[in-house]
């Protein structure tokens, strides 16, 4: 990664690489790289010899990223702390582990204090837009006059890439103002859960705290702020657990591909996220979704629709904190009633994923 220097400077570190190394752990988009390349070429730079090109100290650049994109002061302290004691980035403390998520513009941080003075300012146009053009519209036209009214501050549809080995899945966040501000924008009766549910899972993605929804489908705009409580690598830090789960090929291959998928991503998000990808991972949907037969008091009754690992082993993926008991009641009586063999049912909340056998195979 470095140019090993000797004696005079330690070990020291193209701006383009740190950029590439602050990319993998701080989640931020690729366009970084770009503009340390470009960084690079500034007289702000430490000419040196033709043979070690420019050189720079990390803090340094640190403290110019920080004015450029704006992002968590933390970060100037990361960089200080992967220097060597004379000053100079030492290359070896890192593994080249890329983040799973890309944006479509580089996200800067905002504390809450300074998130409310923007979101302050996006509601107060929310509610002249609504009492011009009412509440009946189709969301993207209040998207749309927003974007209007912020111009280059905002972005609409900001794409958030997700990644995991050939998986890949697209997210968009309706409305992002200052590179750091999420709206999600609704015309619906009423705000629901579910509502926020999907604003937190896009916080989570990005590594940003805080976001806000607005909804113009009621009488009066309604709006809420939603705050996302762990970062993404506190979502990654998680325990296995495994009960009567008997490893066949079938339950270590799903146990493998589910541990490496929560590791990249975390916990937190949503159940179909996962079961998305990890039907893909599994073979595809031509392999996974398939039909088992049905019967009840020995009497056929007609063809379900599973998720099967193989012909006589289906899988089940929740994200419940609560009723867990209940609900294995529920797979064991689907079960009874199915051809089915075995379920392997893994539960993936924060902190924790559990595997768990349904069926004869399990116990």
């Amino acid at each position: 990664m470095g140019e090993r220097q000797f004696e005079r400077t330690g070990s020291v570190l193209r701006p383009d690489f740190f950029a590439h190394t602050f990319f993998c752990p701080i989640n931020v988009h690729k366009s970084i790289v770009t503009w340390a390349k470009t960084w690079m070429d500034k007289k702000i730079w430490e000419k040196q010899s033709e043979r070690t090109r420019s050189l720079l100290r990390l803090d340094v650049f640190a403290h110019t990223f920080f004015a450029r994109f704006s992002v968590h002061k933390s970060i100037v302290t990361w960089a200080k702390k992967c220097q060597t004691e004379d000053g100079f980035f030492c290359p070896h403390i890192f593994l080249p582990n890329p983040m799973p998520v890309t944006t479509s513009i580089p996200i800067r941080y905002f504390s809450q204090h300074d998130f409310g003075k923007v979101a302050y300012e996006v509601v107060g146009h929310a509610f002249r837009i609504h009492e011009s053009l009412g509440k009946t519209f189709h969301e993207s036209v209040y998207r749309s006059n927003l974007h209007q009214i912020f111009g280059e501050r905002s972005v609409e549809e900001m794409q958030i890439l997700l990644t995991h080995q050939g998986f890949e899945k697209e997210l968009f966040i309706d409305l992002v103002v200052d590179c750091g501000c999420p709206f999600e924008l609704k015309a619906a009766s009423v705000l629901s859960a579910a509502h926020e549910s999907q604003l937190i899972q896009y916080l989570m993605l990005t590594g940003l705290s805080h976001g806000k929804l607005i909804n113009f489908g009621a009488e009066r705009v309604e709006h809420k702020f939603v705050n996302c409580l762990e970062s993404p690598e506190q979502r990654r830090q998680f325990q296995v657990l495994c009960h009567h789960w008997n490893r066949d090929a079938a339950a270590s291959r799903f146990e493998d591909v589910v541990v490496s998928l929560v590791r990249d991503w975390g916990t937190g998000l949503k159940r179909s996220l996962y079961l998305e990808a990890v039907v893909a991972l599994l073979g595809g949907e031509v392999q996974c979704r398939r039909f088992t037969q049905t019967h009840w008091q020995g009497i056929p009754t007609g063809r379900q629709p599973v998720d099967m690992i193989d012909d006589v082993t289906a899988f089940e993926i929740t994200c419940k904190r609560h009723d867990l008991e209940s609900y294995e009641s529920h797979l064991q009586r689907f079960l009874t009633n199915t051809t089915l063999e075995s379920i392997l049912w893994v539960n993936i909340v924060s902190g924790c994923v559990t595997f768990k056998r349904i069926g004869d195979r399990g116990t």
